[in-house]
């Protein structure tokens, strides 16, 4: 009856102990793609800030107005083309806050370049800085509010996950509205 127990006990050990194994196993793989997404997404958000700053920095109607000869207008056109480029790279015409973000960009490059070669600063000029400004802040901190839920763990499981996106950008462009709505009344 002894050796019963004992054979019956090593059994349930053992099986505890796969099971263990198997519980785990399953634990980290669900974390190690969780961290790898994380990491994703965190290095396209720099980057974005990275190309972003481009593109503002050379449409700033002083940088503009500083560019004389050719090489300085042929180095700032190629810096902004480049990282025009490297955005459609980043990003898909498939989702909508992508696109919204590409066309913004777009919007800008087509007014800059004019700028850099001598055209006067229009007033749509100025408009499409602001939006794609606008548009870059929005778009990154709702990659970085989604990141920051994913890393303590409350990841939005389902179908709907580009309405969440959504629901996310659009809280974050109303914050966004709201603080900028505030500003100006202050002015």
């Amino acid at each position: 009856m002894e050796q019963i127990i004992s054979i019956c006990t090593v059994c349930v050990t053992f099986v505890l102990g796969i099971l263990g194994l198997i519980l785990n196993s399953m634990i980290q793989r669900k974390s190690n793609s969780i961290k790898m997404i994380t990491q994703h997404r965190f290095d396209r958000r720099s980057e974005t800030q990275k190309l972003a700053s481009v593109i503002i920095k050379y449409s700033d109607p002083d940088m503009v107005s500083c560019l004389h000869t050719d090489e300085e207008r042929n180095t700032a056109i190629t810096d902004v083309i480049e990282a025009m480029s490297k955005l459609r790279t980043m990003y898909f015409r498939s989702y909508e806050c992508d696109v919204r973000l590409l066309d913004r960009a777009n919007d800008l490059k087509e007014c800059l370049i004019p700028a850099i070669y001598g055209e006067p600063v229009s007033k749509a000029f100025l408009i499409r800085r602001q939006a794609f400004i606008k548009e870059v802040d929005v778009y990154t901190a709702t990659e970085w509010q989604r990141i920051k839920l994913e890393t303590i763990g409350k990841t939005r499981i389902g179908k709907n996950n580009l309405g969440i996106w959504e629901d996310d950008y659009q809280k974050t462009l109303n914050y966004y509205n709201m603080h900028n709505k505030q500003i100006g009344d202050d002015l």
